[in-house]
């Protein structure tokens, strides 16, 4: 007997999602479908960005760079380095900033003037200075006002140490001095006393000869402070005068138009994959496949020629590549018709009514051209239906049909219009039997019927028209939801949904949409064989 204890049920099939990617992650391949799907966008991005780059570069014009080169001397006992940086932080102060703006009465604030000046330290000894303006004129003033402001601050911060170490060494040498005096008075004291102070005299000469070494030794401290802050001041100086920095035309064209190539590059390939990532709509034929409940049998490309005329014309022999396909696929679901029973089908448009109507009018016209009586329905709000059989017959080969195909199209609310088929006695219907298309109705092999699908309304009356329908669905333009509730209408009204077709299907779509009816990713249970 085998234990089925540990068993894992199956998940419900109702409670499978369909709307998102199957693996449930997002692959590179997602990505690169997504990019490729959608190059227009972000090539026409990088475009528009580059043509910004370029449009700054005439309208806006660049500012002038003045530079000017500084020679600092420093304390022979301090680190350079560390020299160096407290002229950086001195140079980088509001109240230098504040003088240069007070001088020349610059519209700027400190910040702002801050803000326009590099400084460079290049060795321990020389500091380059760069300031930005709006002209070459302008540039030199800020120059040579900066470095002036700059020197002058700082030999005021050395003058204000040099005073304050010097008045420091001064009270030093005032108070030594009042000792050397004291020391006097006691020597004058015990010097008249007579002989029996001559030791305590002589001891006291020397102390007061110490303390007169330690007062002259002070006294060569503040000469060298006063000539050490004199010699660096002297010794800091402007080393190259104030200059405007020459700038590339060319570098400047160069560099604002990649930069605007790159932004918008990078601009349009983040909204391509934030759409991507972020939109529920189904783009896949096995996501389809599962939210419908039915295989997705026949795919093509877009059928419609968008874009500029030489896209067009490129595109033209892949959206008759696609026609075909999808017109085969829509002839495969017509039986082979009898006098007894036509074949009568529903072609249900689920977003791209062209679409749907270039492609049951083309069967209707290969039909035609093949002998057999075909009737054709408009039942959407569009009407395009008769206008696309008619260039689909001039584009036939040869000759054309004996008797070229009707179309009706009822004259108010053709969505609701409901046919003879199933009808009560009495009932008021299209095609009534003193109707003047009644005949071709009766005597059609193949009856084609145009329609669309809306959850408001449902597809009920569709039974009286047809007893089968085919879904054509545009890729990337319906959701889940839409597409479930679309294959539930159909059922519930009674409806065989064969299976359904694609239009404007992804080139990198590699899924087949023929998906198993057992496999639980179904939603329902599909009438057409996978």
């Amino acid at each position: 007997m085998i234990d089925t204890s540990w068993r894992i049920e199956d998940p419900d099939p109702d409670e499978v999602s369909v709307g998102g990617p199957s693996t449930g992650i997002v692959s590179l391949h997602f990505l690169r479908s997504a990019l490729r799907r959608r190059w227009p966008v972000w090539v026409a991005a990088a475009l528009v960005g580059m043509m910004l780059g370029i449009a700054w570069t005439v309208m806006v014009p660049s500012k002038s760079q003045g530079t000017v080169t500084l020679l600092l001397a420093h304390d022979p006992g301090v680190d350079p380095a560390t020299a160096m940086s407290t002229d950086v932080s001195l140079l980088r102060t509001r109240t230098v900033a504040q003088r240069v703006i007070d001088e020349l009465d610059l519209p700027l604030t400190t910040e702002g003037f801050q803000a326009s000046t590099i400084v460079t330290p290049v060795t321990p000894t020389v500091l380059v200075i760069d300031v930005a303006a709006p002209d070459s004129t302008s540039a030199l003033a800020r120059a040579k006002a900066l470095s002036d402001a700059y020197l002058a601050f700082r030999r005021q911060q050395m003058d204000s140490q040099s005073t304050a170490l010097i008045a420091g060494y001064q009270a030093q040498v005032t108070n030594l001095t009042k000792q050397a005096d004291d020391l006097t008075s006691k020597y004058n004291a015990l010097n008249a006393g007579g002989a029996s102070g001559q030791g305590d005299a002589s001891d006291l000469l020397t102390q007061r000869a110490q303390i007169y070494g330690q007062v002259s030794q002070i006294q060569q401290q503040m000469e060298d402070a006063s000539l050490q802050a004199g010699s660096i001041d002297k010794a800091s100086h402007v080393l190259d005068p104030p200059s405007v920095v020459p700038q590339s035309a060319k570098k400047r064209i160069v560099l604002n138009t990649m930069a605007g190539l790159i932004g918008g590059l990078a601009l349009g390939m983040g909204l391509v994959l934030f759409q991507a990532l972020t939109s529920g709509r189904l783009r896949r034929r096995d996501e389809v496949a599962v939210a419908l409940a039915a295989p997705v049998r026949f795919s093509g490309g877009p059928l419609t020629g968008r874009g500029t005329r030489l896209r067009r014309l490129t595109r033209r022999s892949s959206r008759q590549r696609s026609l075909e396909v999808l017109v085969h696929g829509l002839g495969t679901a017509v039986s082979t018709p009898s006098k007894a029973r036509p074949a009568r089908l529903a072609v249900v448009a689920v977003d791209d009514t062209d679409a749907a109507a270039l492609v049951t009018a083309t069967l209707g016209a290969q039909m035609a051209v093949e002998g057999k009586a075909v009737f054709l329905v408009d039942l959407t709000d569009s009407g395009r239906l008769e206008a696309a059989l008619k260039k689909a017959l001039a584009r036939q080969p040869g000759p054309g049909p004996r008797v070229e195909p009707e179309v009706l199209r009822p004259d108010s609310q053709p969505f609701l219009a409901r046919g003879p088929l199933g009808a009560a006695p009495g009932a008021t219907t299209e095609l009534s039997k003193g109707d003047s298309m009644r005949p071709a109705w009766n005597r059609a092999e193949v009856v084609l019927v145009l329609a669309e699908v809306s959850p408001g309304v449902g597809v009920d009356h569709l039974t009286s028209w047809v007893d089968r329908v085919v879904l054509l669905v545009a890729a990337g333009r319906s959701s889940a939801e839409r597409l479930r509730t679309t294959g539930e209408l159909v059922r519930s009204a009674g409806l065989e949904l064969d299976f359904a077709m694609m239009v404007g299907a992804d080139r990198t779509d590699e899924s087949s949409g023929l998906r198993d009816p057992e496999d639980p990713g179904w939603a329902g249970t599909g009438n057409g064989a996978p």
